[in-house]
């Protein structure tokens, strides 16, 4: 925003938003709010199926917003417009539901704690996703997607770590190496796990590989490959459990 023109930044992100509302509302969700350049969205608060049912369906308007975006920045290079990037954070669990607010001014939302973790898994960044799923939402997104996953970590303002995932469009050679990989290092065994990261690297980088949504190229087993690094370089004690803290919100 600081180099941008702000007329054209404002006519930019209402595209942008109109298109990302667009791929809630086709997946049967409900505009929450925006917060900013972001965008709130809740499945089962209006219109309840089974859980399953509307974590697939927030599932595939995640990727149906990634899908949308890369359009719109074919549009706008073509324009010389800069591009946008996003990342995409889903949870799932049991919320309050209802109007919130002051007397002069009332909002229909959700709180809680699922709430509170959805707005940390926010970690696309760290790990160079474009999407990342709670460990609720890929349990019933196991049934439709290719499920991988990332990571254990411990957010701020929460004590219990938990496990986070991706998805990915197939099952191929690079996330099978990827996972076997993933288990030694969470056993320990950081050499073995480093490896299994090259390998799955090296694979994920060859013409046919499954892609990661939005992103391209898997981006994790590279990431792995230097935190084996410091593991070697640095052995943790005997009280390492895996997981990783993020610092920030």
């Amino acid at each position: 925003t600081e180099a941008a023109d702000s007329q054209a930044l404002v006519a930019q992100l209402n595209e942008y938003l109109g298109e990302m509302v667009e791929c809630v509302f086709r997946h049967e969700g409900t505009l929450d709010k925006f917060i900013g350049d972001a965008v709130m969205a809740v499945w089962g608060n209006v219109r309840v199926r089974t859980e399953r049912e509307d974590a697939v369906s927030a599932v595939r308007a995640a990727l149906d917003m990634l899908a949308a975006l890369e359009r719109l920045n074919a549009g706008w290079r073509a324009r010389g417009v800069t591009e946008l990037h996003i990342g995409v954070g889903l949870n799932h669990g049991e919320v309050i539901v209802g109007n919130l607010g002051a007397p002069r001014r009332k909002e229909f939302t959700v709180i809680g704690d699922a709430v509170n973790l959805a707005s940390r898994l926010g970690v696309t960044k760290e790990y160079g996703l474009a999407l990342v799923l709670g460990e609720s939402v890929a349990e019933h997104a196991r049934a439709e997607f290719v499920v991988q996953a990332v990571d254990f970590i411990r957010v701020k303002g929460k004590t219990r770590p938990v496990a986070i995932f991706t998805v990915r469009p197939a099952r191929d050679v690079s996330l099978e190496v990827y996972e076997r990989a993933l288990a030694d290092y969470r056993a320990g065994r950081f050499a073995q796990a480093r490896d299994g990261f090259a390998d799955a690297a090296r694979l994920a980088a060859m013409p046919g590989a499954a892609p990661a949504p939005g992103v391209g190229r898997d981006p994790l087993p590279t990431l792995y490959l230097k935190r084996c690094d410091a593991m070697l370089a640095n052995p943790p004690g005997a009280d390492w459990d895996g997981v990783f803290v993020m610092r920030s919100k």
